[in-house]
């Protein structure tokens, strides 16, 4: 068809240099609009922790120094703020360089180091770097200011960035499609008006009898579709004509031109912020995992060179007042292997420890006895050291057994209440998103060629991902030692940045696996964007396709278009918005929930389907409430939740020993299950989530297009 050969010419047209592309570096906007990139931030995050995470020391070349080492080590710790400082100190390679003020304490040691923002900072060929102030620009100097340039030459004074090396080039490409649409747009309209000429047409013509051929073909479509630019596409003989003329929307276009560079722009991550030099062959992904961390190794170790270098420079001035030889003294970042592995045994032998004490305590509940020695053993403590107490047997009846088994139920329902509540005042800022949208789009609306609604749901993206880690911690909370839920910290309150460093620090396992979620996410949102955006201009259409019906003009529908929003559920607080970010957020929720439940299938390979029983119970829940299935049953591919808009229903994941405990059997899969006709939600959205949301916008294309034709006939 037309429409793909001119789509993919113009993508291709993506690698013509653009008259706006940058020849120097960089500059610091740039860079932070890269940072805030998910595709980046989360590899970077990933590489500045591991040099700020390392071990550092201050070592003396000389033996005999080690006790002004101290002493230097001392006065460095009364820095208030030297964590942060350490953390925007490794972000220097990536902007080129940072600078802070330094603040000291009444003796002359470094009270606080000040990271001084870029916006208050001014470069001047012949005073070098000026710090604006409300009197005036301040030279910044060595005495008061601790200047980090990374990679510093004489034609780039203030350093380059990382990102000059892999991502400028692809950065620049990403800023040219937004310069080449604009060009289209200038000349085009937000409209492509393209016609189709067969190669056959053109035989035996010379060029110029060529372009007079086309020239002249154009104006005859020109004065059909009444327009002054129509663009020609080469076209298969095979094409009707009927489908000669084609409308290109570059709102679409713009998409495609993205997706294709973004393919490009996520290999140059994948090879200069990840460190991957890794071609695929037959060594298998752990192969390819052992060897991007050894490159991303390398380029922590070239960071926290950088990084103490600077270090040192604070040591100059400290020798300045305190008066040693500061050559004599080196500061150094060491991954610290000992200590790491010594932790992890700790760790092993802690929850080896509590799984035998649990045992016994559950032999005693039923009433058997367990030798003292052996609970010392356990315990890690001397046999003289316990004492033999009257304390009754108590007998767990069913009843206690059920009570305990509904306490652990509403535990989960807990959690998952506090993260619904997150959420529950988030929505209505994609409400409103909506709603301006909605005006934006229709105020200059043509029947002829509708276009589809544009919405901005970048903070859905982002609070999305934050779900999927939050449902991915909650999971990992047992009743048995955390029965509250509360949280002196909400982490959905915090920057997106921060939010995500709280999460990975609260499961650090999670590490492991952010580059895979985030990239789900992404792939899920593109849909999900894609699928409301046209759900959106379908609903408007048809209640624009009504009006036109029954007589009325556009301009009479227009003028009572935030009444009829309001009732298709787009107004400000519009029911619909609620719909998809409820359901949404919930799915990435669950999502969280069942990474962390196949990561744990060793401990806890069951799992209940815990339904809330009461009258908003529906029918599909209420069938499959208190079943319980192996995780890695098939059937958890179409059964778990949600399951319906607003399903409010969860899994939780148990152990054999809690299984047999709680009075429980695993359920055989029966044929009402199975067969339960559970419409767009009949999957599992941690495996099939694209796919499903996919379906949906092709299903909306089909309808968009009906009545864009039928539109076109009123």
């Amino acid at each position: 068809m037309i429409k793909i050969d001119i789509k993919s010419i113009v993508i291709d047209s993506i690698d013509i240099p653009s008259i706006s592309r940058q020849q120097e570096g960089l500059d610091v906007e740039a860079i932070e609009s890269l940072i805030g990139n998910l595709s980046v931030s989360t590899p970077l995050m990933s590489l500045t922790r591991g040099v700020t995470s390392r071990i550092l020391r201050l070592v003396p070349m000389h033996p005999e120094d080690i006790e002004i080492a101290n002493e230097i080590q001392m006065r460095g710790a009364k820095t208030e703020n030297f964590n942060d400082f350490l953390n925007k100190l490794a972000l220097a390679p990536f902007f080129g360089y940072v600078v802070h003020e330094k603040v000291y304490n009444e003796d002359f040691s470094v009270k606080r180091l000040e990271f001084v923002p870029f916006k208050c900072l001014k470069y001047d060929k012949e005073k070098g770097l000026l710090l604006k102030a409300k009197n005036g620009e301040i030279p910044i100097t060595e005495d008061k200011f601790l200047v980090s340039v990374f990679d510093k030459t004489l034609d780039r004074p203030l350093g380059k960035s990382l990102f000059d090396y892999g991502l400028k080039e692809v950065y620049d490409d990403l800023v040219d499609v937004e310069n080449k649409v604009r060009g289209l747009q200038r000349k085009y309209g937000n409209i492509v008006k393209v016609f189709g000429y067969h190669a056959e047409e053109l035989e035996g013509k010379t060029p110029e009898q060529i372009f007079e051929y086309l020239k002249e073909k154009a104006e005859k479509y020109n004065n059909m579709l009444g327009t002054t630019d129509a663009m020609a596409a080469p076209i298969n003989p095979t094409v009707p004509l009927a489908n000669q003329i084609h409308f290109i929307s570059l709102a679409d276009l713009k998409i495609d031109m993205h997706k294709a560079l973004m393919i490009r722009y996520e290999n140059k991550i994948e090879k200069f912020i990840k460190g991957s030099i890794y071609s695929e062959s037959t060594a298998g992904s752990q192969a390819k995992d052992r060897v991007q961390q050894d490159e991303k190794e390398k380029i922590e170790d070239h960071i926290a060179k950088f990084m103490s270098s600077e270090l040192k420079k604070l040591l100059i001035s400290d020798a300045l007042f305190f008066g040693y030889q500061p050559e004599c003294f080196s500061f150094v970042f060491e991954l610290d292997q000992g200590e790491l592995a010594t932790e992890e045994v700790m760790q092993a032998r802690e929850r080896t420890k509590k799984e035998k004490l649990g045992v016994f305590r559950e032999l005693i509940s039923l009433g058997y006895k367990v030798k003292a020695e052996r609970i010392a053993e356990a315990a890690g403590l001397k046999l003289e050291d316990i004492e033999e107490c009257d304390i009754p047997i108590v007998e767990f009846s069913k009843d206690k057994k059920k009570d305990y088994l509904e306490a652990r139920k509403q535990f989960k329902r807990d959690l998952d209440n506090k993260f619904q509540n997150v959420f529950e005042n988030k929505w209505g800022a994609l409400a409103t998103k909506i709603n301006e949208s909605c005006k934006k789009a229709f105020k200059g609306f043509d029947v002829n060629n509708p276009t589809i609604v544009s919405i901005d749901m970048e903070e859905v993206e982002k609070f999305s991902l934050l779900s999927i880690l939050n449902g991915y911690y909650n999971a990992t909370l047992k009743p048995i030692y955390e029965f509250n839920v509360e949280s002196d910290i909400d982490p959905f309150e915090l920057s997106f940045e921060e939010a995500i460093n709280y999460f990975l620090n609260k499961v650090p396992v999670l590490y492991d696996h952010i580059e895979y979620i985030t990239e789900m996410n992404k792939t899920n949102f593109f849909w999900l964007k894609k699928s409301t955006e046209l759900e959106v201009t379908n609903r408007i259409m048809k209640s624009l396709a009504t009006t036109l019906e029954n007589g009325q003009t556009f301009k009479e529908w227009y003028s009572k278009l935030d009444n009829e929003l309001i009732t298709l559920g787009l107004g400000d607080n519009g029911y619909y918005a609620n719909l998809v970010f409820r359901n949404n957020m919930t799915t990435a929720y669950n999502v969280g929930n069942w990474i962390q439940y196949t990561d744990n299938l060793d401990n806890s390979p069951y799992g209940l389907y815990d339904g809330i029983d009461d009258d908003r119970q529906s029918t599909v829940c209420k069938l499959l409430d208190g079943k319980v299935y192996k995780l890695t049953n098939p059937i958890w591919s179409s059964i778990y939740p949600p399951n319906h808009h607003f399903c409010r229903s969860s899994v939780i994941s148990l152990s054999a020993e809690e299984l047999e405990y709680y009075g429980l059997k695993l359920d055989r899969v029966t044929a009402d299950v199975k067969n339960l006709d559970l419409g767009t939600f009949n999957t599992n959205p941690a495996l099939g989530y694209a796919k499903t949301l996919e379906k949906s916008y092709k299903k909306k294309e089909k309808i968009f297009n009906q009545q864009s034709e039928q539109l076109k006939l009123l």
